[in-house]
């Protein structure tokens, strides 16, 4: 059967290079402050943008958030959707990790699942409340 549409590109935000590299660009800032809260924060901002760029190098399917809305996963795809107009949701970061470990368990064991969700969720609280 003929493919009837094509998809384009993975979105940038979406895509596992585009991700990894902007992991280490936040990770050179984290390397650059002097200060423990700005390094505690880059680090963190990092770290998800790793596990995302993991997730997204084996599919970028994997960072939608189809819960509610096929759309996410459209996009994720590389279509432009034509139903809706809100920005494209992508899952949360503890979703990310709980993912990793479930498709790298013999790499992102549950010490790394763990401290990967306390660090980032640092980052929640810390911008939270100052």
């Amino acid at each position: 059967m003929k493919k009837t549409i094509e998809p384009g590109p993975t979105p940038d935000n979406w895509d596992a290079e585009a991700l990894f590299a902007k992991a280490l660009r936040y990770a050179e800032r984290m390397a650059e402050s002097a200060d423990g809260w700005e390094q505690a924060l880059w680090s963190s901002l990092a770290l998800e943008l790793l596990g995302r760029a993991a997730l997204s190098n084996v599919s970028p399917a994997l960072l939608a958030d189809n819960d509610k809305n096929w759309t996410n996963l459209y996009h994720a795809l590389g279509f432009e959707p034509n139903e809706g107009k809100t920005a494209p949701k992508s899952i949360t970061v503890t979703e990310v990790f709980k993912r990793l470990t479930g498709i790298y368990p013999e790499l992102f064991v549950s010490e790394n699942h763990s401290f990967c969700v306390v660090h980032t969720g640092r980052r929640r609280a810390m911008l939270q409340f100052g």
